[in-house]
């Protein structure tokens, strides 16, 4: 079921040539100079940064987050909504991918002055931990709610099945990762009752 997963997750992944900057902007491409410690990302770009993140690997936990959570009103004010809050998310879980090369630049470079990296956002678990602790849930107890939505891994909306198994069946093991998410946004729709 989720090996066909890996296999799509090495496709997307491309070699950072594919992940080269996007903006042209000197603070990207030397994010370590000193007049760049308050370079803001543009918002547009990191938005659409996202939606080809979005679109490569529509199964990733930011999407579900821009899906579920950003596009209800109460939440659009949520900081981790944010173009750069959501990008760092995203970019953070899966940097290799077409869509990270700016943040890459900007904020993965061990000497970074740029403020806006530290930009703080919720701690989601990333794709590959989500689809671990799902495929390990779902091979433990195949008749869950929730399992079936994931025969096809590509289709399979992981943050959404993932925080319906811990409802369910909170004190699970694998749940370690929902339960850290869900004490940093309790109101977030994956926290409470699905």
């Amino acid at each position: 079921m989720f090996g066909k997963f890996l296999v799509l997750f090495g496709l997307v992944c491309l070699p950072a040539a594919f992940s080269a900057p996007l903006v042209s902007d000197p603070c990207i491409t030397n994010s370590s100079n000193s007049s760049c410690v308050n370079y803001q990302y543009p918002p547009a770009a990191a938005m659409n940064n996202v939606m080809m993140l979005c679109r490569m690997m529509p199964q990733m936990p930011v999407c579900s987050i821009q899906n579920d959570v950003c596009n209800l009103s109460q939440f659009q004010n949520d900081p981790a909504c944010s173009p750069f809050g959501l990008w760092k998310i995203g970019c953070e879980d899966m940097p290799g991918m077409m869509g990270c090369g700016d943040y890459k630049a900007l904020c993965l470079n061990p000497s970074s002055v740029v403020k806006q990296c530290s930009f703080g956002v919720p701690p989601v678990p990333n794709t590959m931990t989500t689809t671990s602790n799902v495929k390990s849930i779902c091979a433990e107890m195949p008749s869950m709610n929730g399992c079936d939505k994931c025969q096809k891994p590509s289709a399979c909306d992981l943050l959404s099945v993932y925080s319906q198994l811990c409802s369910d069946m909170p004190d699970m093991s694998q749940c370690g990762a929902w339960t850290t998410l869900c004490k940093a946004e309790p109101q977030w729709p994956f926290c409470t009752s699905n």
